[in-house]
């Protein structure tokens, strides 16, 4: 039987050793912040690489609606304008700021959740459908995330 350092391994599959060094920090000090450069930098891009989908749609609705409907909001008027411009850089690098911060932590738990779940019989065809890397979704995403934000900014603007 596999251990569970083994059985994340075989989830994250690229860059393993970065990140079981990571979750073996945060285990062993019960600290949740571990600081992630890629997850600071890439925000939901990097959630979806990494194939957590459903973080990464909660932060694409904060990135694509939330702050651009923010920003129109105010957008009549120069001083509300130029605070809701300053308002949503400053919410978006919150957002950087906190995945740089929990990334590990919201990945970690992610494998975690994945682990719990594995089927007996495929346990092979699970680990490679939902761990690892998709440098094709991130491709699609960001597509569908620019598209997103051009009909948002039609819309509101």
């Amino acid at each position: 039987m596999e251990s569970r350092f083994e059985k994340r391994t075989l989830y994250i599959q690229d860059n393993a050793g970065h990140y079981l060094n990571k979750f073996g920090i945060m285990e062993s000090t019960g600290n949740k912040i571990s600081w992630n450069w890629c997850a600071f930098f890439f925000t939901s891009t990097w959630m979806i690489y990494r194939k957590m989908y459903k973080p990464a749609i909660f932060v694409m609705i904060i990135e694509y609606l939330a702050i651009p409907f923010l920003a129109a909001l105010f957008s009549g008027s120069f001083i509300l304008g130029t605070l809701t411009t300053s308002i949503g850089s400053s919410l978006s690098l919150a957002v950087s700021i906190l995945l740089g911060l929990f990334g590990n932590y919201i990945y970690m738990k992610h494998i975690d959740e994945l682990m719990d779940k594995e089927p007996f019989d495929d346990q092979f065809g699970y680990q490679q459908k939902y761990g690892g890397i998709s440098w094709k979704l991130v491709v699609i995403f960001i597509i569908i995330g620019n598209i997103l934000s051009l009909a948002v900014e039609k819309v509101l603007f």
